[in-house]
């Protein structure tokens, strides 16, 4: 009896534990999906709707002249393009000398170290909203940091609307959320044993052939996974893009004045107000234009993407 009441005491105690991560999962989902759906409804819901208090969440009346109006208005496919291939090129950019500054902190010792190090991790805890007023002088009268001031218009060089903002902060190390790259890849590279690197210094190589022919090897888990965070927080950033490219054709930056855009033609075409309720409808279809490629690229590229997460020991 003893040995009978045990074992049911130990299912149920499993039952419950195994029931608590079902709601906690499901909860987590559910927070997740729902405003995804809820916006998914949006985007076929016409524009009667809106009026009809009996339409909850479903709409009565479907129609696609939302998702016409939002793709003309927002340019979709060119802006689509563009966007993709800024967010890769950037992506890679920042990843390859991510890597070269966290295996130097990993592996090099060099004055100050630590110091700088914890300047990178102070790049985390500033918001951007404080330093972007003069990030944006320094590249609306860009000079090469005072080396070619000699050379240039004594009010330097407009980089505003032209993607070399980023690209100097990617090849710097100070692009969007570089120093968590080079902590995880200083940490990476940490916990890779030196007795490897000694045996190719015992053969002969150098310390380049050593980082390209063994470490990065080594890393290429790692590599794809900050790539992936980098194509996606470049992809869906508006702050920085709205500020240092604001007239480009990106997703992000035709989101942003969406609305406003849409309110103007129409002024423009005669109809001189914009229900906020129908502005609000808008805006849902064109973020779920925006969101829909990168679905569509992780349920492709879903396995690739877990695995190299696995791989790089992040979740660790």
């Amino acid at each position: 009896m003893k040995k009978l009441s045990y074992n049911s005491s130990a299912k149920l105690k499993s039952f419950l534990i195994a029931a608590f991560r079902y709601v906690i999962v499901f909860g987590i989902a559910f927070y997740i999906i729902y405003p995804l759906l809820l916006k998914s409804l949006y985007m076929f819901m016409a524009e009667e709707n809106i009026y009809d208090i009996t339409v909850v969440m479903i709409p009565k009346i479907f129609t696609t002249d939302n998702v016409k109006l939002v793709m003309e208005e927002m340019n979709y496919f060119k802006s689509l393009f563009n966007t993709l291939i800024f967010s890769i090129f950037l992506a890679a950019l920042q990843t390859v000398f991510c890597c070269f500054v966290g295996y130097g902190f990993a592996r090099f010792e060099f004055p100050l170290k630590k110091f700088w190090f914890a300047m990178v991790m102070l790049t985390l805890l500033i918001p951007p909203q404080v330093i972007i007023a003069p990030l944006y002088m320094k590249f609306r009268f860009f000079d090469f940091y005072g080396f070619l001031s000699v050379f240039l218009p004594k009010s330097g060089l407009n980089l505003i609307n032209t993607p070399w903002p980023f690209v100097i902060s990617a090849v710097t190390c100070m692009g969007l959320r570089n120093g968590l790259f080079i902590y995880i890849i200083r940490q990476f590279f940490r916990g890779i044993p030196k007795e490897l690197e000694e045996a190719a210094h015992i053969d002969g190589a150098n310390h380049a052939s050593t980082y390209f022919r063994i470490m990065l090897p080594n890393a290429k888990s790692l590599a794809i996974t900050i790539t992936l965070f980098g194509f996606v927080w470049q992809y869906i950033d508006i702050f920085y893009t709205s500020w240092y490219m604001p007239n480009a054709d990106l997703l992000s930056v035709k989101l942003n004045s969406l609305s406003i855009n849409i309110l103007s033609h129409m002024i423009a075409g005669g109809t001189s107000t914009i229900n906020d309720a129908y502005s609000n409808l808008l805006d849902a279809t064109g973020c779920m234009l925006v969101i829909f490629p990168i679905l569509i690229i992780y349920f492709i590229l879903q396995k690739q993407f877990t695995e190299s997460i696995e791989r790089s020991g992040i979740v660790g």
